[in-house]
């Protein structure tokens, strides 16, 4: 277990650097700011940074059982390396937020590892 969290740890920073060697690249909380102070516009996301922002692994690891956590792993994963990107205004952002946490729930209380308690 602990080398496929470090797997998916090692993916989503190589991403993320990836994204960061764009000279252009804005990074995701300036998107999503961006998004929500002007409704009309869209910008570039894609669906594993957005699953990556809403799972803590730190509670995950600590408050799910070895099932749940393994559950939500694969919910993680499938985003992770989906390669889809999207072009989301605020709305569509809070709606595509709202599918993955759907998806986290459905295989383990999200309450437990969204970091929001």
């Amino acid at each position: 277990m602990r080398n496929r969290i470090l797997d998916l740890i090692l993916a989503c920073k190589i991403k993320l650097e990836t994204r960061k060697s764009n000279k252009h690249a804005i990074s995701y909380k300036d998107r999503v700011l961006a998004i929500k102070d002007d409704p009309a516009l869209k910008e570039n996301f894609t669906a594993g940074e957005i699953a990556c922002s809403l799972f803590n692994f730190d509670l995950a690891m600590k408050n799910l059982t070895d099932q749940e956590f393994s559950d939500v792993m694969d919910v993680y994963e499938s985003y992770l390396f989906s390669n889809q990107t999207l072009e989301l205004s605020y709305e569509e952002f809070l709606d595509f937020c709202e599918e993955i946490i759907q998806k986290y729930n459905a295989v383990a209380p999200y309450h437990k590892f969204s970091g929001l308690e």
